[in-house]
């Protein structure tokens, strides 16, 4: 479970509350409530601003417990709590950050593994030495910052698997060996991205596969100098990664979105046309579908064993048509529309 808290005694002074993921047993049969008295907190986050708390959690099909978290809030990223980073042409941004806090980033870990969870209380797989017996979980040893990642580990936190993000919310999903989640934009874009091991999907440089920029953040910015990547000197000049699908929050002068909440690749047969279509809303009501380039499913970046190799995206970026839907109450969707004004129902 993830909530946020107080801040800990330990929390720098003005900085807003606690990031905490924890652990109950259930109780009863129907194992739908959970003992309050049963809680092993996990891990513990200090939040620098109120806003942007993501915390989605979710078990990967490699058994792992991944979780987002946002990059500590506050407008543009450059409030209190964000760390100068190496994009010196906006200040502050912990999503491009790997070493002095876990914000805006997916983590994985081992909830198997940890203090108190074995008979010699020992994690398998974690590089951090003497830190081993403060946490309450594992580190997988492929992490990107762990024993075997393909970074070094004082390159960044055991615990990242991947970063450059805003405020990942609403929707994560494993679809096979892929996962796909949405990331909410700032004044101007929403995305979705297809996440690989040890990924930079942008933030605070980019908004969405636009060049973002503090001074002027309701400007679309097509800036030939926008970098798309990070100097040799920062992880090697890793690549940032585009998302596999774009909305803008306003086209032709009305409002489409503001905050993408995610959604769910249509796997039946029942729409002829709709196989491998991601179907999504907004925090503001639309529902979208949307056709990322072919091969966008195709396994990767979760597997460990593909070592986040590209899956044939080339970064292209897939456009949504727009169409407003309706869902059903049971969370069935009722139907969409095709660009075509043709109405399609859908069942399930």
């Amino acid at each position: 479970m993830r909530y946020s808290a107080p801040p800990r005694e330990e929390t720098p002074e003005e900085w807003d509350h606690t990031f905490v993921l924890s652990e109950f047993e259930t109780e009863g049969n129907d194992n739908e409530s959970a003992n309050p008295d049963s809680e092993q907190v996990l891990l513990e986050i200090d939040e620098p601003q109120l806003n942007h708390n993501s915390g989605m959690v979710a078990f990967g099909p490699d058994g792992y417990l991944y979780v987002t978290t946002g990059d500590g809030g506050g407008a543009n990223d450059n409030d209190e709590g964000h760390i100068e980073d190496w994009y010196d042409e906006n200040g502050g941004g912990n999503g491009q950050d790997t070493t002095e806090n876990l914000l805006g980033a997916v983590l994985r870990i081992d909830i198997d593994e940890g203090t108190g969870k074995g008979e010699d209380d020992e994690t398998e797989g974690d590089d951090a030495g003497d830190e081993t017996a403060d946490r309450a979980y594992g580190i997988p040893e492929v992490n990107p910052f762990a024993e075997e990642g393909e970074f070094d580990s004082d390159e960044g936190l055991p615990e990242q698997y991947a970063w450059g993000l805003r405020n990942p919310w609403g929707s994560m999903e494993f679809h096979g060996d892929r996962m796909l989640l949405v990331d909410v934009g700032q004044n101007l874009f929403e995305e979705v991205n297809a996440i690989e091991k040890g990924g930079n999907y942008g933030w605070n440089v980019k908004e969405g596969t636009h060049c973002f920029n503090t001074e002027s953040p309701e400007e679309v910015l097509e800036d030939e100098d926008c970098p798309d990547e990070t100097p040799d000197d920062v992880r090697g000049g890793e690549e940032l990664i585009d998302p596999v699908i774009e909305y803008p929050q306003e086209y032709e002068g009305e409002p489409i979105g503001a905050s993408i909440i995610g959604g769910h690749v249509y796997d039946s047969d029942a729409v002829s046309g709709l196989e491998e279509t991601y179907v999504f809303g907004d925090w503001t009501g639309p529902l979208f579908l949307a056709r990322p380039p072919e091969g966008w499913l195709e396994d990767g970046g979760m597997d460990d064993e593909s070592d986040g190799d590209d899956v044939g995206t080339d970064n292209e970026t897939a456009d949504t048509n727009g169409n407003e839907t309706d869902a059903g109450g049971d969370g069935d969707m009722d139907s969409s529309g095709d660009g075509e004004d043709d109405l399609w129902p859908m069942e399930r």
